[in-house]
């Protein structure tokens, strides 16, 4: 890993704020930094039935394509945290349910770690 800092290489200065993130590859943040620090890519061929269609049928390697992608690798998150973790919202158990998956991770990423 580099040891120059952002200014000793000519980069912009980055700050990273958050109390909370899942991630590709990364349930949560101890994983996300353990994998920055080490380079890992958490890229990777689409899962089976991951999409409607087989990968091999969406796949165009001409870029813009229509109605195609031209990589057939992505960053996946393969399961979400079950809902039985979100405790304290001011939610109704119906209303959870029917969230976007989307919304789930958002929920979950947002909650504080005990102890903070």
């Amino acid at each position: 890993m580099p040891t120059n800092s952002a200014r000793e290489c000519g980069c912009e200065s980055v700050a990273i704020v958050g109390i909370g993130g899942i991630f590709p590859d990364a349930p949560d943040l101890e994983r996300y930094w353990d994998n920055i620090r080490q380079g890992r890519s958490a890229a990777r061929e689409v899962p089976a039935g991951r999409w409607a269609i087989s990968p091999a049928t969406a796949y165009d390697p001409t870029v813009g394509a229509v109605d195609h992608v031209y990589s057939r690798r992505g960053c996946f998150i393969d399961t979400l945290p079950p809902l039985t973790d979100l405790t304290g919202l001011c939610l109704a158990p119906a209303q959870l349910h029917g969230l976007d998956p989307l919304f789930h991770l958002l929920l979950h990423a947002g909650r504080r770690p005990p102890g903070l």
